[in-house]
């Protein structure tokens, strides 16, 4: 699907993706980016699902996305010790959290509890970017939001 994406967006460039891991610099694991077309891309999986996402590198400079099973305003009590002593994050709240860590380019390697969200907006501890958080309309029983940063 994503190479699909980025040939609708770049016409005729080679849509190769890679990932490599800005930690140990292994292939087979870390952020996701197109290998030569100038597009940044993102995806997520859950249970039988899976979100793509893809925008020009000139309207976007990262992008996350992320997709879970259940209902937006579910609490994830789960992840209740993660946050104490603040209440754990809703469903839509934590996949607006994984977005933002995946558009950082950092993913789970930055505490989640540490992203602060706020209307539209997401702030990650020690990153330069302003990402702006959107819901997206997604089948019953899944949660979407997107990560962007122009």
């Amino acid at each position: 699907m994503l190479r699909e994406m980025i040939v609708s967006l770049c016409p005729g460039v080679d849509p190769s993706l890679a990932t490599s891991c800005p930690r140990c610099g292994a292939d087979d694991h870390g952020p996701l980016r197109a290998v030569s077309a100038p597009v940044v891309v993102s995806v997520s999986y859950s249970g039988p699902f899976v979100a793509v996402a893809a925008a020009p590198s000139s309207a976007a400079t990262a992008l996350g996305i992320d997709i879970e099973l259940g209902a937006a305003d579910a609490a994830l009590d789960g992840l209740a010790t993660l946050f104490a002593p603040a209440d754990p994050p809703t469903r839509r709240e934590w996949t607006a959290i994984e977005a933002a860590v995946k558009a950082d380019g950092r993913g789970l390697n930055v505490s989640p509890e540490r992203v602060r969200l706020d209307a539209d907006r997401a702030h990650v501890p020690g990153a330069g970017l302003a990402l702006a958080i959107h819901s997206l309309d997604a089948p019953a029983g899944l949660t979407a939001t997107l990560a962007i940063a122009t």
